[in-house]
């Protein structure tokens, strides 16, 4: 009876572990489903971008889209089959080359040369003193001679300005990084209007989002471009440089540069680049009165610290922190590439951690059973020497002898 009662309890054991096992094993696939979807999706979107880029080009064959996304041919041809169902792509004359539909790329065309317009007329609009603080109501008189009522803020009480005679340079920094605010914020709403896609064909989310997010991000790269002469750069400096003079800036660390201009006259690159050290520091007080918490926010991350230095003194820098982590891990990468792999059978996990046999001696039973129903022990080895993870199969895979191929 008693053997009984024992041999009854071990079942229910294993019956409970089997059960442990089968749920981990679902938590794992469900798990990878969703990475593996949002990979598919990433392939997708990115194999659809470079076909709508290469489209005035004449289009994209296979070879050229596997060379550019580095993947396998046959692959390359699951995700074109896809996209030419939804009508995103089609084959040219030839059948070699893929092409845009019209309806997406005519679209994406045309909404990305106005981006590029309403980016270039937002730069002009830094010759205007106020434009986020209108302290009183006024008119602004456009080309047209036609007068334009602007409402002040505080009527509808959102905010009230409180800048003083003294805070000049608060305001001139809280005028240009609210212009900049609201140039950004205005763009992904603008760009969300459904009246976009009035009139036409269902369109999928992949290609909604692919356009959106790639007009949005051409739009502030022309604004933040430092190559052109009215880039947001530029014109933060012209503000500078008009109302404080240029005895702020630090010429001596810029090394001079002769040019020539466009009429071939000799002439010196301008060399009004950084800030001398006393504006610097002025400037950077202007942003702490006027962002105090973003101003945390921000030494918090970076590793260049002037006002929260004595409570952040113990927090190492985030940029720091990633910058050592990715280190560490290149230097790892290249350690595993030159070690001669001594792989381990993975047993299972404890917190988050990677357990091989031999690190679960002294385990008891129970605990050894425990870690076993993770998934993480299947078909999985470890490197004894370099920590470097791979399944049983590939590990087979690279002992078999590779078959010869008939000449």
């Amino acid at each position: 009876m008693g053997n009984d009662t024992i041999k009854t309890k071990y079942q229910s054991y294993d019956e409970g572990l089997n059960e442990r096992k089968k749920d981990a094993l679902k938590k794992a696939n469900k798990k990878n489903e969703v990475i593996n979807k949002q990979k598919i999706l990433y392939n997708e979107n990115k194999i659809l971008e470079i076909i709508m880029i290469n489209t005035p080009l004449g289009g994209l064959s296979v070879t050229g889209l596997s060379d550019i996304m580095r993947l396998d041919r046959r692959i390359i041809g699951r995700y074109t089959k896809k996209l030419l169902r939804k009508k995103l792509i089609v084959l040219d004359k030839n059948n070699t080359r893929y092409i845009a539909t019209d309806e997406i790329f005519t679209q994406w065309e045309h909404e990305k040369i106005k981006t590029q317009f309403f980016g270039l007329a937002f730069l002009d609009t830094f010759i205007h003193r106020n434009m986020i603080l209108n302290n009183k109501n006024k008119f602004i008189t456009n080309n047209y001679q036609e007068s334009v009522s602007i409402l002040d803020f505080t009527d509808g009480k959102i905010f009230e300005p409180n800048f003083s005679d003294k805070d000049h340079l608060e305001e001139t920094l809280f005028e240009f990084s609210n212009r900049i605010g609201s140039f950004i914020t205005y763009l992904i709403i603008y760009y969300m209007n459904p009246s976009y896609f009035d009139g036409k064909k269902q369109i999928p989310p992949s290609a909604i989002e692919l356009m959106i997010s790639k007009i949005i991000e051409l739009g502030t790269k022309i604004i933040f471009d430092y190559s052109s002469r009215s880039s947001i750069y530029y014109r933060f400096m012209e503000l500078i440089i008009k109302n404080y003079g240029n005895q702020v800036f630090d010429r001596k660390k810029v090394l001079v540069t002769k040019i020539k201009d466009r009429k071939g006259n000799d002439g010196v690159r301008n060399r009004y680049l950084l800030f001398d050290e006393v504006f610097y520091k002025k400037i950077l007080t202007a942003f702490l009165k006027l962002y105090p918490s973003m101003t945390y926010e921000f030494e918090k991350i970076v590793d260049r610290r002037l006002f929260f230095t004595d409570v952040l003194k113990n927090r190492k820098p985030e940029v720091t922190a990633r910058l050592q982590d990715h280190l560490l891990h290149k230097e790892l990468r290249n350690k595993q590439k030159l070690c001669d792999h001594s792989f381990e059978d993975i047993v299972g996990s404890r917190n988050g951690k990677l357990l091989t046999k031999s690190q679960t001696v002294g385990f008891s039973k129970q605990e050894y059973d425990e870690i076993k129903a993770s998934p993480f022990r299947i078909k999985t080895k470890r490197c004894r020497k370099c920590g470097l993870l791979k399944s049983n199969s590939k590990i087979n895979d690279s002992k078999k002898p590779k078959k010869i191929k008939d000449i």
